[in-house]
């Protein structure tokens, strides 16, 4: 459960949503392995027949000795994040959840170090694991396309779900407090700050348009944590504060509620995404969405986004002055995003997560 955390991003809800979940249906005994980045605090929280901490931090390293550390009453290892364990004991049955198989498709956005290990552990995952499950039929199409001879009955998709929700109870007054220069109206763009994100596309599009004053007192703020290639975000504070960019780093989940659900609308130009949760979570908490067109993101956005090219800037300009401008479409996008968030639940997930241990099990 190296990935047992809030700041792993999209994989780390995944995690913890999923495991609570599960735990909480009761329909297996589970036992929990603690890695060194776990948060130890939603470890401690999580009601489990059996725990023990971990320390080996290589995600190779661990692949390899994991096995032995597992007691020997384990039946079904189940690997949250594009690796697996080696088959060293025959008696246990693997499972792995794949996320998206960048590294293989776009490799120019990764760093060698990162290419190599995922490209590794998925290689393994794919070999040793007696069933996939991808969360999105993209996914699940680039993993055939980069494995040909992986059999597609092999793989499942078992889409994610939004934790957050809307609320009218909010504390945008306390945030706005701690934070004196926060806009009033803004556009919302959440990730980890790393070139496929698209931030720079994004801002290019936002400062033109705030250059053409066709943005009057609209900001941009910027959530996630720094991603390890260039993000397009200028460092120079008079910059920033110009043309009212605010990159605010990580943000609990109680103040990201509030900004979610204030914001004019959240702006998502991803060039490939695996599932894309920030949108999700973003029309969980009534946003209007733009998003790509691209990947996944339709999987998740349905008829609730408006669908930008993520390389055309003319086409994000024009989805963010169409949503800023008309107020009756952010009104139906909002309401449309509800009702969209609410095809997706973590109960259903863990209930078809389920059905996948019972079929890998025979029972």
């Amino acid at each position: 459960m190296k990935t047992l955390s809030i700041r792993k991003a999209g994989i780390g809800r995944y995690s913890i949503s999923l495991t609570r979940n599960l735990l909480r249906r009761s329909k297996f005994k589970y036992y929990g392995i603690a890695g060194p980045e776990t948060d130890l605090a939603v470890y401690q929280s999580l009601s489990m027949d059996q725990r023990r901490y971990f320390p080996i931090g290589s995600s190779l390293a661990r692949a390899t000795t994991l096995p032995f550390a597992l007691p020997q009453q384990i039946s079904l290892h189940h690997t949250l994040d594009n690796s697996c364990i080696t088959p060293l004991r025959k008696k246990i049955k693997q499972i792995t959840t794949i996320h998206d198989v960048l590294v293989f498709l776009y490799p120019q956005y990764f760093s060698k170090k990162h290419r190599l290990i995922v490209k590794s552990l998925t290689r393994a995952a794919v070999k040793w694991a007696d069933h996939i499950i991808t969360v999105s039929q993209a996914t699940k199409q680039g993993l055939i396309k980069v494995f040909p001879k992986l059999h597609p009955d092999k793989i499942t998709v078992i889409p994610l779900a939004a934790e957050l929700i809307h609320s009218n109870s909010l504390n945008d007054h306390q945030f706005r407090l701690q934070n004196r220069e926060f806009p009033k109206h803004y556009l919302l763009s959440l990730g980890t700050f790393e070139p496929r994100k698209n931030l720079r596309g994004l801002i290019q599009a936002y400062v033109d348009l705030k250059k053409r004053k066709k943005l009057k007192d609209v900001g941009l703020v910027l959530v996630g944590g720094r991603g390890w290639l260039d993000s397009g975000i200028s460092a120079d504070d008079d910059y920033l504060k110009k043309y009212e960019i605010y990159p605010l780093g990580f943000i609990e989940d109680h103040w990201l509620q509030s900004l979610y659900s204030n914001a004019l609308g959240f702006v998502y130009p991803s060039i490939h995404e695996g599932f894309g949760l920030p949108p999700l979570e973003a029309m969980a908490c009534g946003a209007p969405v733009i998003i790509s067109n691209t990947s996944s993101l339709p999987e998740v956005g349905g008829d609730a986004a408006l669908y930008v090219d993520p390389y055309s800037i003319e086409s994000i300009q024009s989805a963010i002055e169409s949503l800023v401008n008309d107020s009756s479409l952010r009104r139906e996008m909002s309401r449309k995003s509800l009702t969209q968030s609410r095809k997706f639940s973590w109960d259903k997930t863990a209930i078809l997560t389920e059905k996948i241990y019972n079929m890998v099990l025979g029972r």
